[in-house]
C-alpha cells in the first residue's frame, strides 16, 4: 500500500454542527463497516439505477474478509471516518479507481471528493496516477465534475447478471485515449 501516514481532515458544516472527517488507509478492523457501507449503497443509493436481481447478484458472496483479501492482494483502500465511524471508502490499483462508496446518510457532504483526492495523491506518490474508472449508474456526473470524461458504456458480469457502467478517463493522465472531447 501507499503512505500509511496519509490523512486528510475536514470540517463539514452539517445542519447545526460540524463533522470532522479523517481520511486514512484502511486497516483490517474497518472491513465490517466497509461491507455495511457497500451494502447500504447498493440497496439504497443504486436501487433506482439497477434491478433487484442486479443488486442481489452484486451483493452475493460479499463478505468483510473480501476487502481484507483485496488489500492483501495489492488494492489500496482508504476510509473516511467521522465520529469514530467509517462513513465511506475508496480503493485503487494500478491506474484504476476500483471503488468509491459513501454511506447514503453521509452523501453530498464532500466525503466522496476527499476519498477520491486521497486515492489520487496516493497513486501519484507511487508514480501511477489514476487514469480510469468504471462509474456505476448515476455516478458519472460526480466523476465528470472532477475532470473525468466518458469514453463509452461498459458492463461487468456479477453472478450471471450484467451490471452496466460508464467507462471514464482523466484526459491529462491518459492523453492517448480518445475521449470525444
Amino acid at each position: 500500500m501507499g503512505d500509511p501516514d496519509l490523512h486528510l481532515d475536514l470540517r463539514i458544516g452539517r445542519s447545526h454542527r460540524e463533522l470532522r472527517v479523517v481520511v486514512r488507509q484502511m486497516v483490517d478492523r474497518d472491513a465490517d463497516e466497509i461491507h455495511e457501507i457497500h451494502c447500504a449503497c447498493l440497496t439504497r443509493t443504486l436501487a433506482s439505477h439497477y434491478t433487484q436481481e442486479q443488486i442481489a447478484a452484486w451483493m452475493k458472496g460479499r463478505t468483510p474478509a473480501g476487502y481484507i483479501n483485496a488489500a492483501n492482494g495489492g488494492e489500496n483502500f482508504f476510509v473516511a471516518e467521522a465520529d469514530g465511524r467509517v462513513i465511506g471508502f475508496a480503493s485503487w490499483q494500478d491506474s484504476e479507481l476500483l471503488s468509491l462508496f459513501v454511506h447514503p446518510d453521509s452523501q453530498g457532504l464532500g466525503v466522496g471528493s476527499l476519498l477520491l483526492d486521497a486515492c489520487r495523491k496516493d497513486a501519484a506518490a507511487e508514480s501511477a496516477g489514476i487514469t480510469c474508472l468504471k462509474a456505476a449508474a448515476g455516478a458519472d456526473q460526480f466523476y465528470a465534475r472532477r475532470g473525468f470524461v466518458p469514453v463509452g458504456q461498459g458492463c461487468t458480469i456479477k453472478n450471471g447478471e450484467v451490471i452496466q457502467d460508464t467507462r471514464m478517463v482523466l484526459p491529462e493522465l491518459a492523453p492517448n485515449l480518445k475521449t470525444g472531447r
